[in-house]
């Protein structure tokens, strides 16, 4: 038996979330107005890795 080929097609339960929300809902709309690298470079001011007590496993 050899290796499985790789399916294309998209799975029926997994469809992109672009496909299961309202593209006219308000929220959406917004989202698109947002300059969402702007905003992160922005934050990313506020979150700098060496603050704060480090994460433990």
């Amino acid at each position: 038996m050899g290796p499985k080929t790789p399916v294309t097609e998209g799975d029926f339960f997994r469809q992109p979330l672009r496909e299961q929300i309202n593209l006219k809902h308000p929220l959406v709309r917004l989202a698109e107005l947002i300059n969402w690298d702007r905003l992160g470079v922005a934050m990313s001011e506020s979150f700098v890795s060496r603050k704060g007590r480090p994460a433990t496993s």
